[in-house]
């Protein structure tokens, strides 16, 4: 089977900063990976990577056995790839409607089983919030609001950072919930979150990166049983 997204031996840069040192990641269809790691590791930078938003300077991304390493933004979001960016990027001068019925579109397979009824139906607290603009919302609205924005393109795959700082806990536990449905649905997801125990809990793969290198990789039941692994790359 060929993965959905392959990214091999990548090396990106901030103009002169060397972040990511070849860095390979395999993610197939309907697979969760998290992306761990203490701050300033090259978490985001490789998700900015994936998406095109920092194309890496050498190695390669592809998308169902497909190069897109250099292709723009537009092109990699045709692919079914979608991203939640750290601070939402919520549009603060629309309503929550316009900023979900702006990124409706079909799927790559033509099929728009994410459509604003079943939106509502995975985050109801966004039904009264329909016509609040964007900066009226608090930060979880936001936060369910960028998710749902995500899937209204619906994807293949969601590239989906800090998920759920700064949240309080009952929305933090609303949003892996909400993350666990679609899951269910064969969504395949690179998330980067802080909540080790969620996110343990809610993935197939693992993968550490410590300076801009991959340290580790395994299953969630196999980290489990590496506190040392926990605490050496994480602090736990």
């Amino acid at each position: 089977m060929v993965p959905i997204v392959e990214v091999s031996n990548i090396h990106t840069f901030y103009g002169s900063s060397h972040i990511l040192h070849g860095v390979s990641l395999t993610l197939n269809a309907g697979e969760i990976i998290s992306l761990l790691g203490r701050n300033g590791m090259g978490k985001t930078t490789l998700l900015k990577s994936i998406m095109g938003l920092n194309p890496p300077k050498k190695g390669s991304v592809t998308f169902f056995g497909q190069n897109m390493t250099n292709s723009p933004v537009q092109k990699i979001a045709q692919q079914g790839i979608a991203f939640v960016p750290e601070h939402r990027g919520i549009f603060p001068n629309l309503s929550v409607l316009e900023n979900l019925i702006m990124a409706a579109a079909p799927g790559v397979n033509g099929k728009e089983e994410w459509n604003l009824n079943r939106i509502l139906d995975t985050f109801p607290q966004l039904q009264a919030r329909l016509n609040h603009m964007g900066n009226q919302l608090s930060g979880g609205e936001q936060q369910m609001a960028s998710i749902a924005r995500a899937l209204m393109t619906n994807p293949r795959v969601l590239l989906l950072d800090e998920v759920t700082e700064g949240l309080a806990p009952l929305v933090c536990q609303n949003i892996w919930s909400v993350i666990q449905s679609i899951k269910e649905t064969g969504i395949a997801a690179l998330i980067v979150d802080k909540d080790i125990n969620a996110l343990l809990h809610l993935t197939d793969q693992n993968v550490i990166i410590e300076k801009g290198k991959v340290v580790y990789e395994g299953n969630s039941q196999a980290l489990k049983h590496q506190p040392d692994i926990l605490h050496r790359y994480l602090g736990l």
